[in-house]
């Protein structure tokens, strides 16, 4: 089983001016409205929380020499590669979407994503959120990913989903949907 969780880009500045390569997304709707999600393990961050998918939990080994702020993985993935989401502090602290945009397709492409698209941006427990996907392969693991970048007071939260090219449509928008509407903040 391969579990894949070092992906972070928009981790360096950028300029504040709107991205001009926005393109549908599916996960457009304003999650902060939605009814509250209670199903799914609760994981706590540095000023957040949020529910992970249902059979989404703490992977059954550590990812060695990676420095995330949460880690949950699909614990019932059985086609050899663990779909997972990951979450990261950016370097750059607290960014625009604007921001967050440039910046993370730059660094995506800078790493060898493929196919990188920034899609219109979400809100996230009230916050304008930037989303963007690309194309991923790394240690012959060839997988997708939805980044969103939610930008709390002073820390933009990168979550970086990563699924095997393999899942469905539909599980990915679901766990997707799942974890954004259910973020929160921390007291």
């Amino acid at each position: 089983m391969i579990v894949v969780a070092a992906l972070a880009a928009g981790c360096g500045g950028g300029d504040d001016t709107d991205s001009s390569s926005s393109s549908s997304s599916s996960s457009s709707s304003d999650s902060s409205a939605a009814p509250a999600v209670t199903k799914g393990q609760e994981v706590s961050g540095t000023g957040y929380t949020f529910r992970a998918p249902e059979g989404w939990g703490d992977p059954p080994q550590e990812v060695p020499g990676v420095q995330l702020d949460s880690l949950v993985v699909d614990l019932g993935d059985d086609d050899g590669f663990s779909d997972n989401l990951n979450v990261l502090l950016s370097p750059a602290g607290a960014m625009k979407a604007s921001q967050a945009e440039a910046s993370g397709k730059n660094e995506l492409t800078s790493i060898g994503a493929s196919d990188v698209k920034v899609h219109d941006r979400t809100k996230v427990a009230g916050r304008e959120t930037a989303h963007l996907s690309a194309g991923m392969s790394m240690n012959d693991a060839v997988y997708e990913i939805e980044q969103f970048y939610i930008a709390g007071e002073d820390e933009t939260y990168v979550l970086t989903f990563s699924f095997s090219r393999t899942a469905p449509d539909a599980d990915r928008q679901a766990a997707i949907d799942h974890v954004l509407k259910s973020w929160s903040w921390a007291d």
